[in-house]
């Protein structure tokens, strides 16, 4: 089985923003990012989700969680 058969859509599209260095340069950017890529901005600050995984952007570097 596949990587892109294990995670959601829009953790791929995520994966694919990051790897094309346009992701991580601001958090306007980020932000954008993550939504452009299917990502759902939560009521707490930061917090992003998509298919049961939960992004947290912060000063430091993002991280990723989720259930496979």
């Amino acid at each position: 089985m596949s990587v892109e058969a294990l995670v959601p859509e829009a953790v791929a599209a995520l994966l694919r923003v990051a790897d094309a260095d346009t992701l991580l340069r601001d958090a306007d950017g980020l932000a954008d990012g993550l939504t452009d890529a299917g990502w759902t901005l939560e009521v707490e600050s930061g917090r992003f989700s998509a298919d049961g995984w939960d992004l947290l952007s912060t000063a430091w570097a993002p991280s990723v969680s989720g259930v496979l």
